[in-house]
């Protein structure tokens, strides 16, 4: 009987390690000096309801670009380089010769910022004098704010989910802010690697100041969803693919002129090259 009842007091704690070991810490590893490589693809299209047919323009980017550990901090945050290694754009609206023109400038688009362990990133810098684009689906620092997940600091499980919110000001004075909601779908294991499954919500919008957007003022939030897939045991984002839909109305320049708003959808891909 004495036994018995012992087992009986047991159960609760063996019951509440059992709960526990189902969940699952996601934290970057900020202090990996190895330089990791990824190849970032956007594909955007501008629909513009100008008439009975609607126009269309599409643009897509492609980069192989390198992060790499400047410092690491006493509080867990690091500063970290990206590096564009290659870089193939091309537009519907630009001609060969201008493609040409914006890969060499993307070629340049060097930048630095500081990221929590949790995935938050401040203080985006361009490096030197890199000259600033005006078109922002070719801005990397934003395709990677975009789809750059953050992560909720405490050990979760299986259906869980978290929201977070980005604010983000580069040396410009440009803004940006993104919300982003997450749930874990999956954690599993493969090639000796934990990895979990997240689904990414996402809604975002540019400060009406910006330069990027001085013509251009969203209706509402520019929504997206896609999936993450993080490498719980490297502590890196191995994918994450978002796709983002919205408007936006074009602000005409002259007085009393009235110009259609424009439908915003960009496919946006990240993967870790290994």
């Amino acid at each position: 009987m004495t036994i018995f009842r012992r087992t009986l007091s047991l159960l609760p704690l063996l019951f509440f390690v059992a709960c526990d070991s189902g969940k699952v810490e996601l934290i970057f590893d900020t202090k990996k000096t190895a330089p990791q490589h990824y190849r970032i693809e956007s594909q955007m299209k501008l629909i513009m309801q100008s008439g009975a047919t609607p126009e269309a323009v599409s643009s897509t980017l492609k980069a192989q670009v390198t992060s790499t550990l400047v410092v690491a901090y006493d509080d867990g945050s690091a500063r970290f380089q990206m590096l564009v290694d290659s870089v193939a754009y091309r537009s519907d609206q630009r001609s060969v010769e201008e493609c040409l023109h914006m890969e060499r400038y993307l070629s340049q688009q060097n930048f630095q910022f500081k990221m929590k362990s949790n995935g938050d990133m401040q203080d985006l810098r361009m490096d030197g004098y890199v000259p600033e684009l005006e078109s922002s689906d070719i801005d990397l620092r934003r395709l990677l704010l975009k789809i750059q997940p953050v992560l909720p600091g405490t050990p979760i499980a299986m259906g869980d989910t978290w929201e977070r919110q980005q604010v983000l000001n580069d040396e410009s004075g440009k803004q940006a802010f993104a919300y982003k909601w997450f749930q874990v779908e999956d954690v599993f294991f493969h090639d000796g690697k934990k990895l979990a499954k997240l689904r990414m919500n996402v809604k975002y919008r540019l400060d009406d100041s910006t330069s990027v957007q001085e013509h251009l003022k969203a209706d509402d939030f520019i929504l997206g969803s896609g999936e993450v897939l993080f490498n719980v045991t490297d502590g890196l984002v191995n994918e994450v693919s978002l796709e983002i839909s919205g408007y936006l109305n074009v602000l005409a320049r002259v007085k009393n002129q009235t110009l259609p708003s424009m439908q915003v959808r960009q496919l946006i891909r990240m993967r870790r090259q290994l």
